[in-house]
């Protein structure tokens, strides 16, 4: 087992600190480390042709990613260093492609300069990029491309805004692991690396399908014009085959993945009706789970089509001549059918990695590297999201011993002893001129208190929203769209409603096509957004009419068996059983009735009972017999299908129009009340 920073840094100084770039510096390991699943990649770093040394995935144990911020977790730590130990992987230089919602993303121009003259320039404009306290985030910068404005020459920039505590949870986990950090790239950045080569003319789309999130990438020859992140990916679908037996019963979260990369699972429309059915739906069963796992794809592709057509329409309806998918949905069996038929374009998976050369005879890739794809481009030409001052004080951590460190320390005081009266007349002469141009500037600080104070209205105003907003409002909407919408053979066994988690509801459907049409009819309600279902199961019982007819046979039945026991019963109300048993006459009734009862269970045999009673009825004289072959059994039993409904409340629906009148009102009282305060303090 290894112990300390392991077998491979065995014999170093430097042991359990963050090492110098230049170990190991051909190859690098490049990590994505998502909230499913996380990718690993040995390969060449910013090479022109890059080789796979080694790729796995393993499982990320659940909360440790938290929209970015990695969360230490032993056993992932564990698991990974088996997983290294297992395949001989060495490499110790890191290199980390990272999603999170918290890193903002704007797109602005300036005008062309020296290239050292842009992170000052965009640093001093940092407030009008992004309305966030900057001392918590650093600014990274990627150049699109130039452009020409009115005559004036500009670059195109993709500026980011990082959190401090997403880079820092990177650097602690490098160190827990031994080794250290050469980039931290944006998956933005990553996957546009990887696909740029095979964009470099017309207009085509790449699509990163993950567990939680997907990002859509727009590229016009060769050039980013696009790129928008939506919080829905294909972790509902997998979650639905985990807790459906269909596929298998107990299936982990990976093996759950793999299922979708074998089978078709994904159905190849959305909307259907319900007598539709495809060649897999080889029984009701897997023709249900297969609409309820498709059905977990709505929202993704909604808002995947919403950005595409935003793009057509700003950009004189271009059109888009490909789109191509990367990302572990990639190779959802049936994925880029059903894209392709929902949105209207040509969808294929993206193909340009099946080719990369490997660099390990011994390396065989259970995946295909699409899922690979943004750890791959990390080591292309990654963005650094280190902050300059991380980047300054985790290239290496000295720990060598306590008296090299105070001569060390003695020399550079020395130094800066000799030096200091040059550098007293530098900083004077920059005080200066920094208190000119502070009294050139001043006139921003009124432009600051505006801003301010239209950033206290704002937050009084979401703050009233907030109080008048209450999602169980609409209620009383979803059960007036239920009574109107619902099929006949529809019944709730159970509501509960909550503003935070929306309504659930346990349902029973005279049908499996009716079942299907409620799936149908949720999908066109106002007040809701997301429907999600637990599974189903089918509950069968006799009609209540033969029910009864039943319970008269089967106590006919009882009371005829035990007359000839009640002829042979002793003074101490014992008989003898078929055994010749000893037993009482209650406990024979009760082993009697317990038979017929059992017996109940049989649809035969019940069905048979049934029809001999009805022919009796019917007398002798009738020509017409109940043949149990010929009968229909739904004519005498009837069947439920059970299954409980999630839906989440639509926000975006308005209640009624007096409602939302009177809450506008109020708000603008509130924003008038602001805006007079700050005139008379002005």
């Amino acid at each position: 087992m290894l112990t300390g920073c392991g077998n491979r840094l065995k014999g170093r100084k430097n042991c359990g600190a963050i090492l110098k770039e230049t170990d190991m510096a051909g190859k690098v390991l490049s990590m994505e480390i998502g909230q499913g699943m996380t990718r690993v990649v040995e390969v060449d770093y910013q090479a022109k042709a890059p080789k796979i040394y080694n790729a796995f995935s393993l499982e990320t144990p659940k909360d440790m990613v938290q929209d970015g911020v990695i969360t230490r977790n032993e056993d992932f730590i564990i698991n990974l260093k088996a997983e290294l130990r297992k395949r001989d992987i060495r490499t110790e230089s890191l290199v980390f492609t990272v999603a999170s919602s918290r890193i903002a993303n704007r797109e602005a121009r300036i005008p062309l300069c020296k290239p050292k003259q842009i992170l000052p320039l965009i640093t001093a404009n940092a407030a009008d990029y992004f309305p966030v306290d900057m001392n918590q985030y650093h600014l990274v910068y990627n150049i699109l491309g130039k452009t020409e404005e009115e005559g004036v020459k500009q670059y195109r920039l993709s500026l980011l805004a990082v959190p401090n505590d997403v880079t820092t949870s990177y650097i602690d986990l490098a160190r827990t692991l031994g080794m250290h950090i050469r980039a931290i790239d944006y998956v933005g950045n990553s996957i546009f690396q990887v696909v740029r080569q095979e964009m470099n003319s017309g207009v085509n789309a790449v699509i990163k399908i993950d567990e939680h999130t997907s990002l859509i990438t727009i590229v016009k020859n060769g050039e980013i014009v696009l790129q928008r992140s939506v919080p829905h990916g294909v972790n509902g679908a997998i979650e639905n085959v985990t807790e459906l037996d269909v596929y298998g019963e107990n299936l982990s979260y990976a093996d759950a993945t793999v299922v979708f990369t074998q089978q078709r699972c994904l159905r190849r429309y959305l909307n259907v009706d319900v007598d539709y059915q495809e060649a897999e739906d080889t029984s009701d069963e897997v023709m249900m789970s297969r609409i309820m796992i498709t059905e977990n794809l709505r929202y993704l592709i909604g808002n995947v089509g919403r950005i595409l057509e935003y793009f057509v329409s700003r950009n004189d309806n271009s059109s888009i001549d490909n789109i191509y998918l990367v990302g572990i949905g990639a190779d959802f069996v049936g994925m880029d059918e059903l894209l392709s038929n929902e949105l209207g374009y040509n969808v294929q998976k993206f193909t340009g990695l099946d080719n990369i050369r490997s660099g390990n005879p011994n390396f065989n890739a259970l995946e295909s590297m699409r899922v690979y794809a943004a750890a791959i481009g990390a080591s292309y030409a990654p963005l650094q999201l280190l902050s300059p001052e991380l980047l300054k004080g985790e290239k290496e951590t000295s720990l060598v011993v306590p008296i090299a460190v105070f001569l060390a320390c003695v020399a550079v005081a020395a130094v800066l002893f000799v030096v200091g009266s040059v550098g007293v007349a530098k900083a004077k002469k920059e005080n200066q001129e920094l208190k000119d141009r502070l009294e050139e500037t001043k006139y921003l600080e009124d432009l600051n208190n505006t801003y301010i104070a239209s950033k206290d209205t704002y937050s009084s105003i979401a703050t009233a929203l907030g109080a008048a907003s209450n999602d169980n409002r609409l209620l009383t909407q979803f059960i007036a769209e239920m009574e109107q919408k619902m099929p006949q053979g529809f019944k709730t066994l159970m509501l509960t409603a909550d503003q935070e988690e929306g309504i659930t509801i346990d349902v029973v459907c005279a049908s499996k096509p009716d079942a299907a049409k409620v799936f149908q009819q949720l999908r066109s309600f106002e007040t809701i957004s997301i429907i999600t279902s637990s599974g189903f199961k089918e509950e069968y019982g006799l009609r209540p009419e033969y029910d009864a007819l039943l319970e008269k046979l089967m106590q006919v039945e009882i009371d005829e068996a035990m007359l000839e026991y009640e002829k042979h019963v002793d003074a101490n109300g014992y008989v003898l059983d078929e055994n010749d048993d000893l037993v009482t006459i209650e406990e024979m009734r009760k082993r009697i009735t317990d038979k017929l009862l059992a017996e109940k269970k049989d649809q035969q045999i019940v069905l048979g009972r049934i029809l001999k009673a009805l022919d009796e009825e019917d007398g002798e004289e009738s020509e017409e017999k109940h043949l149990i072959d010929e009968v229909n059994p739904e004519d005498y039993f009837y069947i439920n299908v059970l299954f409980s409904v999630n839906c989440t409340y639509n926000k975006d629906c308005e209640t009624n129009e007096a409602y939302m009148t009177g809450v506008e009102n109020a708000l603008k009282a509130e924003q008038d009340k602001r805006e007079k305060e700050q005139k008379n303090k002005n």
